[in-house]
């Protein structure tokens, strides 16, 4: 018997792998693939460079319609190239230039915007080609020159020696074509202000405003963006950039440039822009602002009919802090001292300004664009130099008002403004006067000064139950004695009306010489104050109040009124007479506490200034005191 198991195999079942036929494609179905997949690729090559061209045609057509809306008989708008680029969905505009100039009125505004190009990234073709809006993803504006000049009025800045670039009038029918500039306005020397002050007053009516913020609404509200808006509903930009911008603004006369601000180095950021067809430049602007980052350089702004220029090397805005900083502010006349009181011909300050600089915290923009006044959190005033220079020679001029006090200001102001804190550290002030005596001013200098403003505000944002203003602020007298001072006052008081009070240390009263000879004809030999108190309030223009002066060992000269010397045996008895008979030598306290004290008793001067007027008042004190 054999074992199944082991043996043979059944012949009913075979263990043999079962064969697969496979077939192979013929040649013919291999072309036919080949035919197929190559037509596929070539149509597919074939519809996306047909829909670049069509692309092309289209932002060209896009351009060339808003070119032609925006372009009127006063008004030029020319453009370089317009390339899309499909492969990047990218659409480049070369070369944008608008020019505005009537050449029928001599009188108007004039202006001209340059931009070297303009770059868009990720534009939204489904909006476009559906007319619904413009759609992008970037836009970056590189070098924008906007140059924007009001003419025909009456300016008398005879000795102003700098301006910025002008451009030629493009249009050659124009009678006003300025001649001898530069048609580019790209960065360069500046040319030269012309001299003369020859009076256009006739035309004066007629002169356009040229402030730097109507020069950006203008430029934010150009015919080329309305006429784009007015077809496609609205205009999105997820972010915004310009590099390398600049602003002119300048009044001609003639072919004549009288005055020009400008502000150049302009570096801007923003995203999430969106602007519809009824928005204006205050909706864009509201828009900007939370994502905003904002640089400049060389701020140059003459106030008009002025001597005076405002001067600033940088500045920074930061939209989403609510954050402005300046460098380098200074704010003086243009023309030397002697130039400056020689054109007025009444009694008359100048002022010089400088800050190193300037930091602005919680600055509320949005508060302002609403139309609700600005109110600003926190100033930083650092290294600030405040000099004061008084002409004393000539007549006051009755006729015209009294120089305003700060709270008169700051009650006819009509913006709304509120300023919660101010800082000022590392400053300094002088405050000098020009009399016919001497040459050389008599000069009081205030260092090392510090002080802290709160609560000012406008009369516009005055509460019905309005809140005091202080200001306490340190200094070092002439460099020497220490001295402090407390003010406190209503801003929006429609009259002169306030308290001060405030102390000086220990101090050689020699160091007061340099004011005291040539504003009182007298010179201090030998004194030293222990300690000074004081404390004034004046209403209405009306100081009332005391004054307490601890001093020892008090001697002084009296001095010819033209020569400031002590004159022979005449000068010597004066000065003897003076010592013995009219100045205190000593006012210290008795054993029972008992001494002089000065009381404040002044009425304000036309002519007051608001630090002259603290001092005069204060003299009068003490000059009750010393005997004099």
């Amino acid at each position: 018997m054999t074992d199944s198991s082991h043996g043979a195999p059944d012949s009913k079942f075979d263990n043999k792998t079962p064969k697969t036929t496979t077939r192979r494609p013929s040649r013919r179905t291999l072309r036919i693939a080949l035919t197929g997949s190559g037509v596929i690729v070539i149509t597919g090559l074939l519809l996306f460079l047909f829909a670049g061209q069509y692309l092309q045609q289209l932002a060209d057509g896009i351009v060339a319609r808003a070119l032609r809306d925006a372009s009127t008989p006063t008004s030029t708008i020319s453009l370089g190239a317009v390339d899309f680029n499909v492969w990047n969905n990218s659409l480049t505009l070369d070369s944008l230039s608008l020019r505005k100039h009537d050449a029928s009125d001599s009188l108007a505004a004039r202006y001209t915007l340059k931009i070297e190009s303009i770059a868009c990234e990720g534009v939204d073709w489904l909006d476009l080609l559906g007319g619904r809006g413009i759609a992008l993803e970037a836009v970056k504006i590189s070098r924008p020159a906007l140059r924007y000049f009001a003419t025909g009025a009456h300016f008398d800045n005879s000795e102003l020696p700098e301006s910025a670039t002008l451009f030629r009038d493009a249009n050659p029918a124009s009678a006003n074509k300025p001649t001898g500039v530069d048609e580019e306005p790209g960065p360069g020397p500046p040319p030269t202000i012309a001299s003369d002050s020859a009076a256009a007053a006739g035309n004066s009516k007629r002169a356009d405003s040229a402030d730097l913020a109507k020069t950006v609404s203008t430029m934010i509200e150009l015919p080329l963006a309305q006429s784009a808006l007015a077809e496609f509903g609205f205009l999105r930009a997820d972010s915004l950039t310009i590099e390398d911008g600049s602003i002119v603004v300048g009044h001609l006369r003639g072919d004549t440039l009288k005055r020009a601000d400008s502000l150049s180095g302009i570096r801007l950021s923003a995203g999430g822009l969106r602007l519809d067809t009824a928005a204006g430049a205050l909706h864009l602007a509201s828009q900007i602002l939370p994502t905003l980052r904002l640089e400049a350089e060389n701020l140059i702004w003459r106030p008009r009919e002025s001597d005076y220029c405002l001067r600033v090397a940088a500045l920074r805005l930061a939209g989403a802090a609510s954050a402005l900083q300046c460098d380098s502010l200074r704010y003086a006349p243009e023309i030397n001292d002697d130039s400056y009181f020689r054109k007025r011909r009444y009694r008359d300050d100048r002022f010089r300004l400088s800050l190193r600089q300037a930091s602005i915290e919680n600055l509320r923009m949005s508060s302002l664009l609403s139309g609700n006044g600005l109110h600003v959190g926190h100033i930083l005033l650092d290294g600030a130099r405040l000099d004061v220079l008084s002409d004393k020679r000539k007549a006051v001029d009755r006729t015209s008002s009294n120089p305003k006090m700060p709270q008169e200001i700051l009650a006819n102001l009509q913006l709304p403004l509120r300023i919660d804190s101010l800082l000022l550290k590392n400053a300094a002030l002088s405050y000098g006067e020009r009399h016919r005596r001497s040459g050389t001013p008599a000069t009081m200098r205030f260092s090392d000064l510090q002080a802290r403003l709160a609560n000012l505000y406008s009369g516009a944002a005055a509460s019905p139950d309005p809140q005091p203003a202080h200001l306490e602020a340190q200094a070092k007298l002439m460099g020497r004695g220490l001295i402090t001072l407390n003010i406190s006052m209503l801003p929006a008081s429609p009259d002169f009306s306030m308290h001060y009070s405030g102390s000086l240390k220990k101090m050689d009263l020699r160091s007061l010489n340099s004011f005291l000879k040539v504003a009182e004809a007298l010179r201090i030999e030998e004194g030293h104050t222990r300690r000074a108190d004081f404390d004034i309030a004046v209403r209405n223009g009306r100081a009332s109040g005391r004054v307490e002066a601890i001093y020892e060992n008090l001697r002084i000269t009296v001095l010819d009124e033209e020569s400031l010397e002590e004159e022979g045996i005449l000068g010597a008895l004066t000065s003897f007479f003076a010592n013995t008979f009219v100045v205190r030598s000593n006012n210290v306290p008795d054993e029972a506490g008992q001494m002089e004290r000065g009381r404040v008793r002044y009425q304000r001067a036309a002519d007051d200034a608001f630090f002259g007027y603290l001092w005069f008042a204060l003299r009068g004190g003490l000059g009750e005191i010393v005997g004099f």
